[in-house]
């Protein structure tokens, strides 16, 4: 669709989210997607107003690109343990609703999309501030219950506490965080200078900082002479002593 209306490539980073409130499941996705593309002839062209897609067009066609992927999975022996008949009757009723595709208007500012992606991508399903208590054979666990604007208290026994925590750990292997278009890490790096080029934002290092990174990178190892070698810091008697009188007592704490 960004093809389509602006000619050019976009770009997305995708976190994966997977529990409510009550750590049942409840998987999706946030997505933030520049307002703009990068063509062909590599320019940035911006969206100035508005959405950067139509959201009903949008909602249409993520359901046209879901029913199709499940069908497909169907066709390739996927959904063995369900008819033919009833996967098409159940596709079809799919395709008869109208879908939402939650679309919000861009962020201004920079905090503010920093904020918004550790929300999901550096937080998990519980924290210890919602465990209230923890008496024999029973957890109480807090939450908020969005649609009633109120917050309660659930009851748990330890099992089925792991149990639905459990069900938020990835498989090995799986990532939660995934970045598309301009913005993969294959072409990333020279997509954002690209485009920041020709925002008139390129990036700039101060002087001191190129000094300190010249000078630090012909240094000589002081133990076999060879060069390069970058410093990351220097450590006094005093402050590695500090430093593992520390890890002993880490140790014998554990």
């Amino acid at each position: 669709m960004g093809q389509r209306k602006l000619h050019g490539q976009l770009g997305m980073t995708a976190v994966l989210h997977k529990w409510g409130q009550k750590l049942t499941r409840h998987v999706h996705l946030h997505c933030l997607i520049p307002a703009g593309v990068i063509t062909s002839s590599q320019s940035w062209i911006d969206r100035n107003k508005g959405y950067l897609l139509p959201v009903k067009a949008l909602s249409k066609r993520f359901r046209g690109l879901l029913v199709s992927a499940l069908r497909e999975t169907k066709v390739n022996g996927g959904f063995s343990s369900i008819c033919t008949d009833d996967f098409d009757r159940v596709l079809r009723q799919l395709m008869n609703k109208p879908w939402c595709v939650y679309s919000k208007a861009a962020i201004q500012y920079r905090e503010t999309l920093v904020n918004y992606l550790a929300r999901y991508s550096h937080r998990i399903g519980l924290s210890n501030h919602r465990l209230l208590e923890s008496p024999p054979n029973r957890v109480t666990l807090a939450y908020h219950d969005y649609r009633a604007a109120r917050n309660g208290k659930l009851h748990l026994t330890p099992e089925e506490l792991v149990r639905r925590f459990l069900l938020h750990v990835l498989p090995k292997g799986f990532m939660r965080i995934r970045l598309y278009g301009f913005l993969s890490n294959a072409i990333k790096r020279r997509c954002l200078l690209l485009i920041r080029e020709q925002l008139g934002q390129e990036l700039k290092v101060e002087s001191d900082q190129v000094e300190q990174v010249v000078s630090s990178s012909h240094a000589h190892c002081p133990s076999c002479g060879h060069e390069p070698v970058t410093c990351l810091g220097e450590y006094s008697s005093e402050s590695m002593t500090l430093h593992n009188e520390a890890s002993l007592a880490l140790l014998n704490s554990s």
